[in-house]
């Protein structure tokens, strides 16, 4: 069997956030050619705290925080593959739904789901996968 060629990229923004909140995972994880972005709550990446927000806001945070785990991988929005999207409410669907807005055709491939809760003070968590190179 092919050895997997793995790493984990250090996220300048959210590596020492998740350090210091003891998080028992890390921003993004590289195998071969796919980064996996973990599901990051919308926490504020200078303080490490989850901020009150609209619920529209959250996954234009979101967006910032996968930007940020993308770069040091090689990957891209546009190289994204699966997205998976975890909420509180399934009435916030039409206020987070980020598909239209910042995906172009054909959109990755997409679950939405349906949670009862969060170790935090947050109402949605997206899971995404990504080619690298």
């Amino acid at each position: 069997m092919p050895r997997i060629d793995t790493s984990i990229p250090r996220v300048p923004a959210l590596t020492p956030v998740a350090q210091r909140n003891t998080v028992p995972t890390q921003p993004v994880f590289r195998a071969d050619d796919l980064a996996y972005v973990s599901g990051l709550p919308p926490m504020n990446p200078e303080t490490g705290a989850y901020d009150t927000l609209p619920i529209d806001a959250p996954p234009r945070r979101m967006l910032d925080h996968l930007r940020s785990c993308w770069e040091p991988t090689g990957s891209a929005l546009k190289r994204l593959v699966r997205r998976n999207v975890s909420c509180s409410n399934p009435a916030y669907f039409a206020a987070i739904e980020m598909g239209p807005k910042y995906f172009g055709a054909p959109r990755p491939a997409r679950i939405f789901m349906y949670t009862l809760g969060w170790l935090g003070p947050f109402d949605l968590g997206i899971h995404r996968v990504a080619l690298t190179n």
